[in-house]
């Protein structure tokens, strides 16, 4: 039994979800769970209305739902039958006439709580896994669709709900296996969960991924596949990196600093629950089916050695907090964390000595916030603008060590780095540089650590890549 996962851009429209279908109907000699995104850019659609309905524009918030609305009639009038489409159309329909009523609420009240915007951001996938299931039905595969409240059971933290394993670990398998029993193909939403107290919840942007590995882990599937619209994971973003290679293998380690470093092709969570379980993760091109794209499994053979991928992220800032000399380290450091706690800010990076700590972290709306608090206790020095830059491989022994490479590049191409250090994984080498700097230095230390090195070692990387010369461009 396998999990495929289908991302926005694999169903955004009637021929992206006919070519979802053809790929799962090459699959369906064995059991399969299909978990599916809504269509591409829905989700910020929907949450685009929130905002409108927030600021009192009712009427108009009312118009772009029905653009929605018309948006799905169409895919469903290229896509399915008629019968099945009226089906559609009127369980659209009635859909947005309860989306309506929440907006009206939400235009009274100019405030739309998380609650509110999640339950309306669901119908997003409600709605692209009704058109799939309908088309998978139109093409004679046996399929049933699932909603995923029924097993994607998380606590109440709305927008960004934590899954309780647990409840799903019992609940999935009774779900879903009697079904696949019985059909070929289940399909079922990506993000969307219910709290216990029967309340719609989502696990954050990107956890249709986290979700797919997470059944897949409660199901032991043989593996999961994510359909994206990259071939496999790259060797750097190709928006930035034409000569981008695809990479034909990573490890967990590697692929887990890849996600958290700004590899977009995959949710930082999306591994843990199939890793854990040692189910293999292969990252696909739903619009080049036949590229063998990416394997990410948790065992990593020694013939990869080297450097896999340059990835990095704008909207990060450094703090640097002094020490008052009557305060306990442990003490100061405790508490820079529980505000850092109270914001829900992550830790890039934290070092601490005897004068002080520097920590670097995201870049967003709270920071004001949180810097006027820590200013009043601790004198704190910022410094916005700037990007985090990560080397990510697995290098061997006896290498010349990434970071002196790296400074020696950047200094002798005039960037500045402001802090560098190594993972604990040993598996990434991360900069912090100004954000008007990223690009530039990833194609510099693109052009260093990958295309040269590939070129002289010919491993790691696709021989896709390497033979048919069929760079991402």
């Amino acid at each position: 039994m396998k999990v495929l996962k289908f991302g926005g851009t694999s169903v955004q429209d009637a021929k992206a979800i006919a070519n979802a279908v053809r790929i799962i109907g090459l699959r369906s000699g064995e059991p399969l769970v299909v978990v599916t995104s809504a269509c591409g850019g829905v989700t910020n659609a929907l949450l685009g209305i929130v905002r409108v309905a927030s600021g009192g524009g009712l009427l108009k918030a009312k118009g772009e739902l029905d653009l929605v609305r018309i948006r799905h009639e169409t895919i469903a009038s290229e896509l399915i039958d008629e019968s099945r489409r009226n089906e559609f159309n009127n369980l659209v329909r009635s859909d947005c006439k309860e989306v309506e009523k929440s907006l009206r609420r939400i235009s009274v009240g100019r405030r739309a709580s998380d609650r509110q915007c999640d339950a309306i951001v669901s119908f997003g996938e409600r709605w692209s896994s009704q058109l799939l299931l309908r088309a998978l039905l139109d093409r004679g595969i046996s399929a049933a669709l699932v909603d995923s409240t029924e097993y994607l059971i998380t606590n109440g933290e709305f927008t960004n709900a934590t899954p309780l394993f647990d409840v799903i670990n019992t609940k999935a398998p009774k779900v879903l296996l009697p079904l696949l029993d019985e059909y070929s193909v289940v399909v079922t939403q990506g993000f969307v969960g219910q709290s216990p107290q029967g309340c719609i919840t989502t696990i954050g942007r990107g956890g249709s991924d986290y979700s797919a590995s997470i059944i897949g882990a409660a199901l032991g599937a043989k593996e999961i596949e994510i359909w994206t619209d990259t071939d496999g994971i790259l060797s750097a973003d190709p928006c930035v990196v034409p000569d981008a290679l695809s990479i034909q293998e990573l490890s967990a380690e590697e692929a887990t600093e890849l996600a958290h470093f700004g590899a977009k092709v995959i949710h930082p969570s999306t591994l843990t629950p199939a890793l854990e379980s040692n189910i293999p993760v292969r990252i696909l091109n739903s619009r080049n089916p036949t590229h063998p794209g990416t394997l990410i499994r948790e065992t990593h053979g020694p013939a990869h050695l080297g450097v896999k991928s340059i990835t990095g992220r704008k909207g990060i800032c450094s703090i640097a907090l002094r020490k008052n000399k009557r305060m306990n380290t442990v003490h100061f450091v405790h508490h820079i964390f529980d505000v850092l706690e109270r914001y829900k800010k992550g830790i890039e990076f934290v070092s601490s000595s005897e004068t002080g700590v520097l920590l670097v972290t995201s870049d967003d709306r709270h920071i004001e916030s949180l810097l006027a608090e820590l200013r009043h206790h601790e004198g704190a020095e910022i410094y916005q603008q700037e990007a985090i830059v990560s080397v990510v491989g697995t290098y061997g022994r006896g290498e010349q060590p990434i970071q002196s490479r790296v400074h020696s590049i950047l200094t002798n191409a005039g960037i500045s780095v402001h802090l560098s250090y190594e993972g604990i994984s040993v598996h990434s080498t991360v900069f912090v540089i100004d954000a008007a700097n990223l690009e530039k230095s990833l194609k510099l230390l693109h052009a260093e650590f990958v295309e040269t090195d590939a070129a002289s070692r010919r491993e790691g990387f696709s021989s896709w890549n390497l033979h048919h010369d069929a760079r991402v461009a």
